[in-house]
């Protein structure tokens, strides 16, 4: 994996690179900061790259493997379930799969990066996720200027790889990148000031094209196993106040190959929506559908409520409104089936709307946010509000058990779903739907009230996903 010439440095350099004169002991902190900032509690890691076997410290994985070419003995093993081995011939012999295969600053670093990325298949599963981190190319002459200086360790000639081309070897590989980030602008350690800098500054836009690191995520395709079964599908509706669109829903949606369930929600109507369900389903004993009454308010509670009983594998939110067609849903369910992505999001955004759909005011709010929640995920969503979201089954309830971490007070639940998804490095696409004008009732939208909301959730984004990697702790200052 690794070139002769870093392999003769690492062997050559014993003394020196242990004492992380190398690259230097912050900028490897930062660069593991960051990482673990991405790797869930309790998973298996593969890591690959200079003194990963410190990065074990920062992770909670009760078991890995580590390729540490610094790593020249079992001194440097702090975990037991953790195995750390200094040549990367060892990969081998290894036969496991990982939750995590992180490549830290080993890019730079290997004789041939496509076959590398190929050899990587064999210890991926479908939810395998490999974080990539690597030097932005414009600061190839400063670190050699440091060179020249003495104040780094001469080193051979790295890859200095442009992300575009690092993105098209992982796709020549069969791997979809799913989000990039660039960070670190202060690669040295000066008290507050270096930290404040990182966490908050590098990472804003344009700015962070300075910053020396950049953090990739992608994950493997062709590997899942559904492409020869046909899942269940559950289709949950928060329906209130919908009354008069109950019987077109049931008369419109689709059949799916394997079989479907329709799941209402209702709570707190004021009309008869109760009523025009439980005629639904008298008139249509041959369709499953079911009917519940929410305890909570809310179209979030409403969801959680539809998609606790749900039985099906694939999990669908189609609001009551029919401002999204029930006769898209097909394109979400296929684009999962072919795993163009984990997540399918409705974006109203692309096509002309109908009529009095989408309020100009409201269209405007929509481009803002949309902008401003693409950079705080790392993914495009043209379109956080549409109601229409199609995600399987597993990955439904991991967002669900990890919602904690952003509060409790998206009353949406959009945000919820599209945090969750972002956090658990989901790939997430957009899926293009025509928005219609409602035909009956009154819309529950109350714009400013929810636009101040929005604005909450911006900074609960930016927070917890954005700002939250460095985080002093016992290495911010090493």
């Amino acid at each position: 994996m690794f070139t002769k010439e870093f392999k003769d440095f690492f062997k050559n350099n014993k003394e020196q690179v242990k004492k992380k004169k190398y690259w230097g002991r912050y900028l490897y902190t930062v660069n593991f900061k960051m990482i673990a900032s991405q790797v869930q509690s309790g998973a298996k890691v593969l890591a690959i790259g200079p003194w990963v076997s410190d990065l074990f410290d920062l992770i909670n994985s009760p078991k890995g493997i580590g390729i540490d070419p610094c790593s020249y003995s079992q001194e440097s093993l702090t975990k037991p379930g953790i195995n750390i081995f200094s040549d990367s011939k060892q990969l081998n012999e290894i036969n496991e799969k990982f939750d995590y295969i992180i490549l830290s600053s080993s890019i730079g670093m290997m004789e041939d990066i496509l076959d590398s990325f190929v050899k990587l298949r064999k210890f991926c599963t479908p939810q395998t996720r490999i974080i990539a981190t690597y030097y932005n190319r414009t600061w190839q002459p400063f670190i050699r200027f440091s060179e020249l200086l003495g104040l780094r360790l001469k080193t051979p000639e790295m890859n200095w790889v442009p992300a575009q081309e690092i993105e098209n070897l992982l796709y020549l590989a069969d791997f979809q990148t799913i989000k990039r980030s660039i960070f670190c602008l202060i690669p040295i350690y000066i008290p507050f000031f270096s930290n404040f800098i990182n966490r908050f500054i590098s990472i804003l836009p344009f700015i962070n094209l300075a910053s020396i690191l950049t953090l990739e995520i992608s994950r493997p395709l062709n590997l899942s196993k559904e492409k020869n079964i046909t899942p269940k599908v559950s289709i949950v509706v928060p329906a209130r106040n919908e009354a008069g669109n109950i019987k077109e829903i049931v008369r419109r949606l689709p059949n799916f190959p394997g079989g479907q369930e329709i799941i209402f929600v209702e709570g707190g109507s004021v009309d008869n929506t109760k009523e025009a369900i439980e005629k639904v389903i008298q008139d249509n004993p041959n369709l499953e559908i079911k009917f519940l009454t929410q305890k909570g308010k809310g179209k979030k509670d409403a969801v959680e409520t539809g998609f606790g009983i749900a039985q099906g594998d694939i999990f669908i939110i189609l609001d009551a409104d029919l401002s999204v067609p029930p006769e898209a849903l097909p394109k979400f369910y296929k684009a999962l089936m072919e795993d163009k992505g984990e997540f399918i999001n409705g974006s109203r955004m692309v096509y002309p709307m109908k009529g009095k759909a989408m309020r100009f005011l409201n269209m405007l709010a929509n481009v803002f946010f949309s902008k401003n929640f693409s950079y705080l995920l790392d993914q495009r969503v043209r379109d956080t509000l549409c109601g229409t979201k199609v995600l399987r089954k597993n990955d439904y309830f991991s967002i669900l058990k990890n919602k904690s971490y952003f509060g409790n007070f998206d009353y949406f639940g959009d945000f919820d779903l599209l945090f969750g998804a972002a956090h658990l490095n989901l790939k997430i696409i957009d899926m293009p739907v025509r928005y219609n004008e409602r035909i009956y009732g009154q819309t529950n939208i109350k714009r400013w009230k929810d636009g101040f909301f929005l604005m909450k959730m911006m900074l609960v984004g930016a927070f917890k996903l954005k700002f939250s990697w460095l985080i002093p702790g016992k290495y911010a200052n090493k």
